[in-house]
């Protein structure tokens, strides 16, 4: 009985050809995920990137214990516009013990280089010639913070 095969030669072309082909694949492959992460990498960088220009400073802080009044001026000093949303008012005393807190969901937002005030009216009884700390946080997460001495 004789037996049929595959000569050396042609088995040696056939994996040969197994193997290109399976490498190209795998390039292809490789290729499109690697082009996914690149994608998703730069617009992640992108976002963090315009985020991190953006910023505010508490130009004054006033707090009025007849009126019990809370003036606050920030001022966007960063690069592009800081948008509408939110804006927490937290007041602590100088140990950190929150004394009064005020969300307010109507902040207008604020234009490169532009300031604004804000008022609020404290539920809590300021105490002349006391320091307060006022802790400002906007919707994109910055906050910054100020004392202040009741008059």
């Amino acid at each position: 009985m004789t037996y049929k095969t595959i000569t050396p030669v042609i088995s040696t072309i056939i994996l040969i050809l197994i193997t290109i082909v399976a490498s190209t694949a795998a390039y292809f492959w490789m290729m499109g995920i690697q082009e996914t992460i690149q994608t998703d990498t730069e617009s992640s960088v992108n976002e963090n990137a315009a985020s991190d220009l953006k910023s505010f400073t508490l130009i004054n802080v006033a707090c009025n214990a007849t009126s019990n009044t809370i003036n606050i001026t920030l001022m966007n000093d960063g690069i592009g516009a800081i948008s509408s949303g939110t804006a927490i008012l937290i007041l602590t005393d100088l140990t950190g013990a929150e004394l009064y807190t005020n969300i307010n969901s109507s902040f207008n937002g604020l234009s490169e280089g532009a300031a604004t005030t804000m008022g609020y009216v404290s539920t809590y009884d300021l105490i002349t010639a006391t320091s307060y700390v006022a802790r400002v946080t906007l919707s994109d997460g910055k906050t910054k913070t100020r004392s202040c001495n009741a008059i």
